[in-house]
């Protein structure tokens, strides 16, 4: 099975993985067609376009060069008619072949169907017009010179021929490339312009190779020997980068390792040829050659493919203008060894040293093959490590063995949070470790020095011959213990931007063991080594920020209250940078009223963290305020929609709230990898209970429902709509007040508690139901513990263990209160408008005081009950109440009227008799403030309750 690559984000990695799939594509087949017709469809599946989730390739196509005497009688037939000149003249020229084709139209299944392609003589004068972009890549391959250029060059690219210079003294075994056609429309190497449009091709590219070089040189053209060659031509959707399209000379050498072995085999089914496969064969005077068995019979006529068009080269008459690609004339070639024995002389000979060219040509991609694959490997484990020390280890470990060095030390340097510097090693290699132990640090040296600061690597077939060795007191060379090193090797551990991360050095007792092969060996380990360390520096940088910035936005231990027990558990959903936007805070009101908050950022990563941290900086100013919730979730509400892209989630997620009752969990965020918010959408609760009252009053922005549980075992879900998220301009927040009597459990969690992918919502909220009034023994219902008896922190362990798998993305924030029954005294006095008031409060203040034999107080909240209800009658000029309540270690005053305005401490002059009431209360009292109501507003003092002295 092929795995899916996207054409337009193919890497170095894909080409690896690739490569080794091509290459192994062609297990089984018996014949050469065979084996082409499995590499064209391994191209064409195996590239995706990830727009459309389609092949990549709309067509592609593989053309071998072939001789008269290989071709089937089908395609001589073929050849016969379609160009009867070229096969009554025989000129020595192969045959442009076309052995597996596939593609979109059902027709380009069978190469039988082709009306162009199936047999293309090189000497037709029309084969610049047939196959514009399989020529550009032989003419390449071969090296060859044209008296006049194919179609101007901008419109294809190639690249370097298998690492060795285009000239005909070039080796021909050696040579692959690729021929690049960036953009398909107008080119004149894909002429058909009804075929570019119909199919929408965007780019296309040639990839091929010389697959056997064998026989003599031929007299006209020293230097090039007859010549099999291949040519894959891919006509892709996908715009394909030159980047992409130099990946590819890869897949052109691993498809020609894939098709040698192949060329000892029948080039078509059913019948073996009668003489291995060559370009160049021998053909009597009449054209014919000595009948070959024959091949699948089909019509030569199709259409099941686009034909090009008139035009064809550059000098507009659809001639080739020159044909030079191969000589007009040319000895027959000995068969291959493999398909009969080498007879004595010199056509023995030649058979013999070209099979032992082959088979070296062979080896050799194979070796690179394998260095490449083994690179990969390395880089794959490397990169896998988040641990300097390891990645050291790994890369010191692999390039040790590769070069089979006898030690191997790779140093780098570690930061620590307190930013000092320390250098560490990593030893490999046969000799024990125990003999390093005790020896110094390496020191600059002009030797050593050399490698470390990222200069060029230093290569000795014997170092201690260097006139830089030995030039450092006080060794003077190796310290006492260190193993004997002649052969020598060390560079840097360098990062593209030129940071040096550390350096790598490698020894062995015999001189000249390192070899050029071993230096660029030890430089792709170590590029893949820094490329994992600077990974590693900024993975820890990251993350001890995410990690500092995420301590500091939300508490860290519960607030100690008489009133409630709390309990709260994060738990991130991602590792390392990807910081949640989960939050939550425990805020202390005035009158032992408490504010219970959680909310939830939609995205992820440090910028989600950020606005998390914003709005809870922001909840905390509104309660400060004792803003009722509904009022604190417009206020968030607002503060949400100014930030920079809310404006523009606004609309699309208001339609979605009116179409289905509630938000989708992908609006306002990016997606879940994504590190950061583009569009700003949150949820949250606030909830403020009131202990005097045993009541909760509380307000939702698009969060999770809070789940209530009762002191009898009974749980429930507060609400059953979401409501709208924060961030939507339009948004209405409505306040609810559920009783809460002593006893009772409150719990506050982010969506990631609940939502699952394998199951709907309503169920997972069910379930949590079920969970909360559960113990460890069973249902609640049924056991003999006590709902009281379990802690509320426990109870959030158990919730996490139950509700959650270890798999989750996203984050999880619970928070749980337990109301705890307090001794609360109440009494209230209400009051006209009227100048008698102050002394029915004062009156009212003294009886009730000596009720909670609480004399000692007396004197204070007079003067403080005197100013309150004073402001109140002058400035309010409404009905008013006075209310009393005292509360364990506190006494609370509070003044209640129907004026809205808030009362503000004046600046006062030295001997101003006025405006001073505002003062006396702050002075007499703890703390005091003010709270609106939907009324009005409260003034309220708190005062402490210690003993009389």
């Amino acid at each position: 099975m092929a795995s899916a690559f996207d054409l337009s984000g193919f890497s170095v990695t894909d080409m690896v993985v690739a490569s080794g799939e091509l290459r192994a594509a062609t297990a089984g087949a018996a014949t050469m067609e065979e084996g082409s017709a499995a590499i064209v469809d391994w191209l064409r599946h195996a590239f995706t376009d990830p727009a459309t989730g389609r092949p990549a390739f709309a067509l592609a196509r593989m053309f071998h060069t072939v001789t008269w005497d290989r071709l089937t009688p089908d395609l001589r037939s073929y050849v016969n008619t379609r160009d009867p000149a070229a096969a009554a003249n025989d000129d020595g020229l192969p045959y442009l072949t076309l052995l597996a084709t596939s593609g979109d139209h059902p027709h380009w299944a069978d190469r039988r169907n082709s009306r162009d392609h199936q047999a293309i003589p090189l000497s037709a004068s029309d084969v610049v017009r047939r196959a514009p972009l399989a020529l550009a890549l032989l003419d390449r391959l071969l090296g060859l010179q044209q008296a006049e250029p194919v179609p101007s060059r901008p419109h294809g690219v190639g690249g370097g021929v298998g690492g060795e210079g285009s000239g005909l003294s070039a080796r021909l075994r050696d040579r692959f490339d690729v021929f690049h056609v960036p953009e398909a429309l107008g080119s004149p190497y894909v002429p058909t312009p009804e075929f570019v449009r119909d199919y929408q091709i965007r780019s296309a590219i040639a990839l091929g190779a010389v697959l056997d070089s064998g026989g003599p040189d031929h007299p006209d053209l020293p230097g090039v020997r007859n010549t099999s060659l291949y040519t894959a031509l891919l006509y892709s959707r996908v715009r394909i980068p030159a980047e992409t399209a130099a990946l590819f000379r890869t897949l052109a050498a691993a498809i020609r390792l894939a098709l040698t072995p192949l060329l000892a085999v029948p080039l078509f089914a059913p019948s073996p040829p009668a003489a291995g496969h060559q370009v160049f064969g021998a053909r009597n005077g009449n054209g014919t050659s000595p009948a070959i068995g024959g091949g699948a019979n089909a019509a030569p006529a199709g259409n099941g493919i686009p034909a090009p068009g008139p035009s064809g080269n550059g000098n507009g008459n659809g001639h080739r203008p020159s044909v030079t690609l191969v000589p007009q004339q040319a000895s027959a070639p000995p068969p291959s060894s493999s398909s009969m024995p080498a007879s004595p002389g010199d056509g023995g000979a030649a058979a013999l040293a070209a099979e032992a060219e082959l088979r070296a040509s062979q080896r050799r991609l194979t070796q690179e093959t394998r260095i490449v694959e083994t690179l990969y490997m390395i880089g794959q484990s490397l990169h896998r490590e988040l641990d300097t020390r390891k990645i050291a280890k790994l890369a010191t470990d692999a390039a040790t063995t590769a070069i089979d060095a006898e030690f191997g030390t790779c140093f780098y340097t570690l930061t620590s949070t307190n930013g000092q510097a320390q250098t560490r090693f990593a030893l490999a290699g046969t000799i024990p470790a125990e003999r390093f132990e005790n020896l110094p640090m390496p020191r600059p040296t002009s030797l050593v020095g050399a490698a470390f600061p990222g200069t060029a690597p230093i290569r000795s077939g014997d170092v201690t011959a260097d006139p830089r060795y030995g030039q450092r007191a006080p060794f003077h060379g190796l310290p006492p213990g260190h193993p004997p090193v002649k052969s020598f090797l060390a560079l840097p551990i360098t990062t593209i931007g030129g940071t040096v991360l550390g350096s790598m050095y490698f020894g062995h007792s015999e001189p000249n063991r390192f070899t050029e092969r071993d230096e660029q060996i030890v430089k792709g380990i170590a590029g893949q080594a820094a490329s994992a360390m600077d990974n590693a520096r900024l993975y820890r940088l990251e993350r001890e920020t995410a990690v500092e910035l995420q301590n500091s936005l939300l508490p860290a231990y519960p607030p100690q209250l008489a009133e409630l027990e709390i309990a709260f558990t994060y738990l991130p959903g991602a590792q390392g940078t990807q910081v949640g936007g989960d939050w939550f805070d425990v805020i202390p009101l005035a009158g032992g009223r408490v504010a219970l908050v959680i909310g939830d950022v939609m995205g992820r990563g440090i910028r989600a963290a950020a606005i998390m941290g914003q709005l809870r900086t922001a909840v905390r100013a509104y309660a400060v305020m004792d803003l009722p919730p509904g009022q604190i979730m417009h206020l968030l509400n607002r503060l949400v929609c100014e930030m920079p892209a809310s404006a523009a989630s606004s609309s699309a997620a208001l339609n979605a709230l009116n179409a289905t009752g509630s938000h989708p969990a992908g609006i306002g965020a990016l997606g879940p990898a994504d590190d950061g918010v583009a569009e700003q959408i949150a949820t949250c609760v606030y909830a403020v209970y009131d202990p005097a009252e045993e009541v909760l009053t509380w307000a939702s922005a698009g969060h999770m429902p809070p789940a209530l549980i009762t002191p009898q075992g009974t749980a429930s879900l507060l609400e059953d709509d979401l409501g709208m998220p924060l961030g939507i301009e339009e948004a209405v927040f409505d306040e609810k007040i559920q009783p809460l009597a002593g006893g009772s459990r409150l719990l506050l969690y982010t969506d990631g508690l609940v939502e699952c992918h394998n199951a709907p919502l309503t169920e997972r909220l069910n379930r949590l139901s079920t969970e909360l009034v559960r113990t460890d023994d069973g249902p609640l219902a049924t056991s003999s513990a006590p709902l009281g008896s379990e802690t509320v922190q426990r109870t959030c362990d158990r919730l996490l263990h139950a509700m959650l798998s270890g798999d989750e993305h996203d984050d999880v924030a619970l928070l749980m209160v337990r109301t705890r029954p307090t001794r609360i005294r109440k009494a209230a006095l209400d009051l006209d408008p009227d100048p008698m008031a102050a002394r029915a409060a004062r009156r009212f203040v003294t009886s009730t005081l000596a009720e909670w034999d609480l004399e000692h107080l007396t004197d204070d909240v007079l003067s403080v009950v005197t100013e309150l209800v004073t402001n109140a009658t002058q400035h309010a000029a409404t009905t008013s109440q006075l209310a009393l309540r005292s509360h364990p270690g506190r006494l609370m005053v509070e003044v209640a009227d129907c004026d809205g305005r808030i009362p503000r401490p004046a600046v006062t002059q030295a001997m101003d008799e006025r405006h001073r009431g505002l003062l006396i209360v702050a002075q007499l009292s703890q703390r005091w403030g003010v709270r609106p109501t939907d009324r009005g507003k409260i003034v309220w003092a708190e005062m402490s309750e210690g003993e009389a002295e």
